[in-house]
């Protein structure tokens, strides 16, 4: 009821008058804007946001090199990518230090959350990089917008539209290890409508064994204008994979031959990915309405010494978004208002069989969540020299942990918890920004804490608390007309209950931690036809929960480097160089700090021709060949378990566009 009343306020604040639709640019005047709401109907130019935040292009994926989407975003500051096969195929994306297993930043599809609701992870492979047209990287608490996950960040990928005219895109890709993939695409008007579709196949036969990879994904979209006040888009999402899992090997069987599998784990070993994603999107003035429903079925083996753990995870998701939006121009300032309630409901099962020395262990756990949010955001700006942000959301979410096989281990409860923002930008002159920002943010407990369990593997702990995490932070940016761009931000994150898996414990348990840390990125045209952008990434994070006070939170690097140079042989020939260094960090699970990771330095570098509506493009990945692994597990007291990325690799491809 408190909800209700408190939608009925918010709505009648946006009602009194309308706002004209806004179809989301790139930029404004000949300044990169951000998406400013919920929904896209408005937003701000990248100078006025109170946050670190970066926008990627179609044209800065070209030129990356990269052939999945963990790769493009281990370029930036901040971010951080451990992946136990390589190639983007097991990877984690975590962000501001919540690392190892990527539990703590929300990822967005065209506005829909696809993190996935078992464990608010993500398989990467779900988006292929060629639907991507851009992406938005968000740092910093900010379930005031998006509700509950968004500890470290929101990740916003957005696809293609139909064009005005008829448009075929293709390209095709070769590499070692087997791999391969084919990409079509195609555009255009069609009965009143615009349309993009793509179909793209992907396989690998894996740099280590039994780490192969298959996979298809379809991307079909529809958008019309129905007037100028209205308009509809309609989307669907098709994914199919299957994957090898390769398991972690030992640091002398590493040194020995890193393409090993290992030696627990068995040929059949594998998982699948399936998912289904629905999305409909309409505006009318200042009403903007999302509808999507989802589905995924993952089906997994695993062999451990103890023995062979088979699940299955099944997925249904559906839910809707309503936000209204208002905007006041007034000389050169402007005040916009955005409030909405957004709807989900996940159901998730998870049924699963571990088969040890003392027979099968059967399982049949299951998880429904009602989340409700409602949300309200304010943005001044004052002629462009002063804006001010404030935000607000309350999230409830209703919880029905279910056991199949034990009905007196069936369990109800709600989560809830308001998020605030404040933000506040100072812009001097049109060169200059400096922002500052407090907020709170959450995350509710996940099914994977909360239910899974196996054997002497997982335990299950249904009462963990969510968690509740304080962001401060204070940064500053420069641009110029010459392509000079620059920011720094400094940051502290107080959390308290952080859902971590302890593996002296065999569960998922709260932990109070602190995080502090500072990002810089620095790009400059050296000359006409020399790029070179630089960033640098410190992150101090630690318990400060008694049991493991001051210790590091593992797997997660306290300095992260990377540099880029790009040189314009001709009009025709583009080279680029890319470095990315990693140093101190400890293993996965290792609380006491007793495993410290290896540092690593990366080279990848991509020679690319084009000419009219042809490219082609010769790449080299791990380019020196260097010997790591960026997602070292463990125990917590005496093994330690690696996961060799791969060697040098090279990769040929061809691109054509009608």
């Amino acid at each position: 009821m408190f909800l209700l009343r408190l939608l009925v306020v918010l709505l009648f604040l946006t009602s009194v008058s309308f706002a004209q639709y806004l179809d989301t640019p790139l930029f404004y005047g000949d300044e990169v804007v951000v998406t400013a709401a919920r929904l896209p109907v408005f937003v701000d130019k990248l100078s006025q946001v109170p946050a670190n935040v970066t926008v990627i292009t179609r044209q800065d994926i070209d030129e990356s090199g990269a052939t999945n989407l963990p790769e493009i975003l281990n370029q930036y500051e901040g971010l951080i990518v451990a992946d136990s096969l390589g190639f983007g195929l097991e990877a984690n994306v975590g962000l501001r230090g919540f690392g190892g297993e990527g539990k703590n930043v929300l990822v967005l599809l065209d506005g829909v959350r696809i993190s996935e609701p078992f464990d608010n992870t993500l398989f990467w492979k779900l988006v292929p990089v060629q639907e991507v047209e851009r992406i938005e990287i968000i740092r910093g608490g900010i379930s005031s917008i998006y509700g509950g996950g968004a500890l470290a960040g929101v990740i916003n990928i957005m696809t293609a539209k139909g064009s005005e005219k008829y448009k075929t895109n293709g390209e095709l890709l070769f590499g070692n290890y087997g791999e391969q993939k084919y990409y079509v695409s195609a555009s255009g008007p069609v009965a009143g409508w615009k349309y993009s579709g793509n179909i793209g196949k992907e396989k690998f036969g894996g740099y280590r064994q039994n780490s192969e990879h298959d996979e298809t994904t379809i991307l079909v979209k529809f958008d019309r204008e129905l007037n100028k006040d209205r308009s509809l888009a309609i989307s669907f999402n098709n994914h199919d994979s299957k994957s090898g899992i390769a398991g972690w090997i030992t640091k002398e069987a590493m040194e020995q031959n890193p393409a090993q599998k290992s030696e627990f784990v068995s040929d059949s070993d594998g998982f699948t990915n399936k998912m289904s994603l629905y999305s409909l999107n309409y505006n009318h003035g200042p009403i903007s309405l999302n509808l999507f429903s989802e589905s995924r079925l993952q089906d997994s083996i695993m062999t451990y010494a103890s023995g062979t753990n088979e699940v299955s995870l099944r997925t249904n998701s559906s839910g809707a978004t309503l936000q209204l939006a208002r905007e006041y121009q007034f000389d050169k300032s402007r005040n916009s208002i955005v409030t909405g309630l957004e709807y989900r409901k996940d159901k998730v099962d998870n049924p699963s069989t571990f088969t040890g020395a003392f027979g099968p262990w059967p399982a049949e756990k299951a998880v429904d969540k009602n989340i409700l949010g409602v949300f309200l955001q304010d943005n001044l700006t004052l002629a462009d020299k002063l804006s001010i942000n404030l935000g607000l959301r309350y999230d409830k979410e209703d919880i029905n942990l279910i056991d199949n096989l034990d009905s007196t281990k069936n369990k109800s409860r709600r989560v809830s918890n308001p998020s605030p923002k404040f933000g506040v930008v100072f812009s001097p002159d049109r060169f200059w920004s400096f922002f500052a920002s407090a907020a709170q943010s959450f995350k509710a407990p996940e099914a994977n804490a909360m239910l899974y369990e196996a054997p002497g593997l997982f335990t299950a702990n249904p009462d963990i608390d969510p968690t509740v995490a304080n962001n401060y932070e204070v940064g500053l940016r420069f641009s110029d007309k010459k392509g000079n761009e620059g920011k720094v931000s400094v940051y502290r994150i107080d959390s308290s209950r952080e859902i971590l898996y302890n593996d002296l414990s065999d569960k998922n348990e709260n932990f109070d931690t602190l995080r502090r840390g500072i990002e810089l990125s620095i790009k400059r045209p050296l000359t006409e036809r020399v790029l070179f952008s630089f960033g640098y990434t410190f992150s101090h994070a630690i318990f400060s929960s008694e049991q493991f006070k001051g210790k590091r939170i593992p797997l997660v690097p306290e300095n992260k480097y990377t540099a880029q140079m790009d040189y314009k042989v001709s009009d025709s020939f583009d080279f680029g160089i890319d470095w990315l260094g990693v140093n101190k960090q400890f293993a996965l699970n290792d609380f006491n700090n007793i495993f410290p990771v290896g540092s690593y330095n990366v080279f990848n570098s991509k020679l690319s021709f084009k000419r009219g509506d042809f490219n082609a493009y010769l790449s080299a990945r791990n380019l020196f060949n260097e010997k790591y692994s960026s997602f070292v597990t463990s125990n917590g007291v005496d093994v330690i378990g690696y996961n060799p990325a791969p060697e040098r690799s090279y990769i040929i491809g061809v691109a054509y566009s009608l």
